[in-house]
């Protein structure tokens, strides 16, 4: 599970992007849909940006 910022109302929420097929998912609070390239990731030191 990894911790993700939802790029429209930047909401905080959890999303396994190991069993999601098309790496997206939805915003629990607005329903937009993020992919992982758009988003910020949280890991154990803070936020990071995902590097391509």
């Amino acid at each position: 599970m990894s911790i993700f910022k939802c790029k429209k109302c930047e909401n905080e929420y959890e999303a396994d992007v190991q069993t999601l097929a098309p790496k997206t998912h939805k915003c629990p609070k607005c329903g937009e849909i993020n992919g992982r390239e758009q988003n910020t990731r949280r890991n154990k030191y803070g936020w990071e940006t995902p590097s391509k």
